[in-house]
């Protein structure tokens, strides 16, 4: 696509067109050299709707690598060959830390993420006792 397309991408979407399929896939599979043209495009319809605001969220990896599954796309799973850090789930102190340090970047939102498809009945306990002081 050319830097007019994306503009013309951008027109619909603040027109209210849904993009079709075909556009969506060339939006993926863009070389990185439109990079650039692209983020334009997308920022005129962010803009639009969203001003220059933004909005923080504070993500805690609270228990990293470890996952029996094996979602090839997940740097987490059992299958990846990814160098990360593997660790249980973090002490409630941890956690409460990183909870204050969120409130006192006045972030949004506070996530804790954990590896695997749902937690077990440990550790969302643990999740639990966390929420249960800050509450």
């Amino acid at each position: 696509m050319t830097v007019t397309s994306w503009n013309a991408l951008a027109d619909g979407a603040l027109a209210g067109r849904v993009l079709e399929r075909d556009a969506a896939r060339a939006v993926l599979a863009a070389p990185d050299a439109e990079l650039l043209d692209q983020l334009a495009a997308a920022y005129r319809v962010r803009r639009h709707y969203w001003g220059n605001r933004v909005r923080l969220h504070f993500l805690l990896n609270a228990q990293s690598g470890l996952c029996p599954e094996d979602c090839h796309y997940c740097s987490q799973s059992n299958v990846s060959t990814a160098d990360i850090e593997q660790y249980p789930m973090l002490a409630r102190e941890r956690i409460l830390a990183a909870a204050d340090r969120a409130a006192a970047l006045k972030a949004g939102t506070f996530c804790l993420v954990i590896s695997g498809r749902a937690p077990g009945e440990r550790v969302f306990e643990k999740v639990l006792d966390a929420v249960r002081v800050t509450v």
